[in-house]
């Protein structure tokens, strides 16, 4: 499955998942999208067929919320560390939050 990252800090989990990265919405590491990068990830997205836009908790969502209500693809915050959510006390329950949240977010984009 391709998503698309707002920063490129996933590889590991996307690796564990058998999860494609096939885009990313900083342009470089640290670097907020322009205007002209959101526009061309706005034809990318939907020619990739990127189903997920992720970000971590701690992240400003709006880019990703704008792509996603552009694109169709879901927009998904993940805790990244334990106590990065509610549902992440710790290290399972950091395993189990973050694949529920993608799950959901697969389940509310085939809808």
């Amino acid at each position: 499955m391709s998503v698309a990252v707002l920063h490129r800090e996933w590889i590991y989990m996307l690796d564990w998942l058998g999860m494609k990265e096939a885009a990313a919405i900083e342009p470089k590491p640290g670097i907020p999208p322009g205007a002209g990068h959101i526009a061309q990830l706005m034809e990318d997205l939907p020619r990739k067929n990127v189903r997920l836009i992720l970000a971590a908790a701690y992240q400003d969502s709006r880019p990703a919320q704008v792509l996603a209500a552009k694109t169709g693809a879901r927009a998904v915050s993940l805790p990244f560390t334990v106590g990065g959510s509610d549902g992440a006390g710790d290290l399972i329950g950091l395993y189990d939050d973050t694949l529920r949240r993608l799950l959901d977010g697969l389940a509310a984009h085939d809808r």
